[in-house]
């Protein structure tokens, strides 16, 4: 029985990235502090994306998962495990 662990990620329509198109990774932190980035993609505000990645870390090994801004690698979204 296997499932999915899907997100959807909408960026803020509220006109703090303007009309461009931006670009996006998806970062998972390992518990020594490792952060690698899983998956990228562009979006621009009002759109729907479905990122979709997968790491060979176990599930135990993970701290946290963040939204990173791509070209600044700020954390714009994030979930502690």
């Amino acid at each position: 029985a296997g499932g999915s662990n899907a997100a959807a990620f909408s960026p803020p329509g509220d006109g703090r990235y303007g009309a461009a198109t931006e670009g996006y990774a998806l970062t998972v932190t390992d518990r020594s502090g490792v952060v690698t980035t899983v998956a990228t993609w562009t979006g621009e505000a009002g759109q729907t994306v479905r990122p979709t990645a997968t790491t060979s870390l176990p599930l135990d090994a993970i701290a946290s998962i963040d939204v990173r801004s791509d070209d600044d690698h700020q954390v714009l979204l994030t979930t502690a495990l």
